[in-house]
């Protein structure tokens, strides 16, 4: 009777082993939380930092955000990088960030805690809406015309104007851009998200308010 509740009691031991190896090789990538992301703002960067991961190969910085266009997701050797969010960000953006620790096979080993952040543009001018011309703080049929008259030369562009009317960020300014407004304006979306956006003008500096921390 011993014997057999030895060999039963064995088995058990077996199997229960067993169950454990293939439940934590199973999970490829298995992550648990074991480092911290540091976070601070400095000469118009976002520059986290964070403690390094022995097996790991590589990180992932993830920095999600409701908009698509700010959306960051970059592999970086070190344990730092620098973030400089564009300068269509707002007081109203919120941000995710996450970094993961990858390893050698490609498989994630381990992950940071998350912030949950705000970034706020300051020490910079604020001048009005991407494509808003002549300043009456609304998009028109009139502000595609400014730029048509400025490329007969019949119209002069500041330096801050310039930029307003290179909606499409290609650092020329032509009559596409004046197509992004005129399409703007009939309601039609015509895949240029900086039209009607916010316009910043001036060195950008950014301030980095943490929400939460899981």
């Amino acid at each position: 009777m011993k014997k057999l509740l030895s060999i039963i009691l064995a088995v058990l031991i077996m199997l229960t082993s067993g169950a454990v190896t293939a439940y934590a090789d199973g999970l490829d990538g298995f992550v648990v939380d074991v480092f911290e992301i540091n976070i601070n703002s400095y000469d118009g960067k976002i520059i986290l930092n964070w403690d390094a991961v022995d097996t790991a190969e590589y990180y992932e910085v993830f920095i999600n955000s409701n908009v698509e266009y700010f959306i960051v997701r970059e592999n970086v050797n070190g344990t730092s990088y620098d973030w400089v969010p564009d300068m269509y960000i707002t007081p109203m953006d919120k941000f995710v960030i996450t970094v993961y620790a990858i390893d050698s096979e490609g498989a994630t080993i381990a992950e940071s805690n998350v912030l949950d952040v705000s970034v706020y543009p300051v020490n910079c001018d604020y001048i009005g809406i991407y494509g808003d011309i002549d300043e009456d703080k609304m998009l028109s049929v009139m502000d595609a015309t400014y730029i048509q008259m400025y490329l007969a030369k019949r119209y002069g562009f500041d330096s801050y104007k310039k930029e307003k009317a290179d909606v499409d960020n290609d650092a020329n300014i032509t009559i596409i851009d004046a197509a992004y407004i005129q399409l703007f304006c009939a309601g039609i979306y015509a895949g240029c998200d900086t039209v009607g956006g916010n316009f910043w003008y001036g060195t950008l500096e950014f301030d980095v308010v943490i929400n939460s921390i899981t």
